[in-house]
């Protein structure tokens, strides 16, 4: 495993116990604000201690591109169907 990945690993249990102990033991973070602001600053400690790997996949940009299609092929689809079939019919009929 890679060192990056071990502290991947040990910042994201940190953080699950951190979340848990605050849902049901201790309630630290009782407001939005709070936990947002927590979740925030863990986020940059998170950047400082560990920065970006550098990514050295040769078709890194086709990968994307073919996401990005298929993404909005699927919604383009979804709402298509939607507007043909209706999104809220129903088939029972009440009288």
């Amino acid at each position: 495993m890679k060192k990056s990945q071990i502290k991947l690993t040990i910042f994201s249990i940190l953080l699950i116990i951190m979340l848990f102990l605050n849902s049901f033991i201790i309630s630290i973070l009782s407001s939005f604000w709070k936990l947002s602001i927590f979740l925030l600053i863990s986020l940059i400690i998170f950047k400082l201690l560990l920065g970006f790997e550098k990514d050295n996949h040769r078709y890194i940009k086709d990968i994307t591109f073919n996401i990005i299609i298929i993404y909005l092929t699927s919604f383009i689809i979804y709402y298509l169907f939607g507007l043909i079939i209706g999104f809220v019919r129903n088939q029972m009929h009440y009288s």
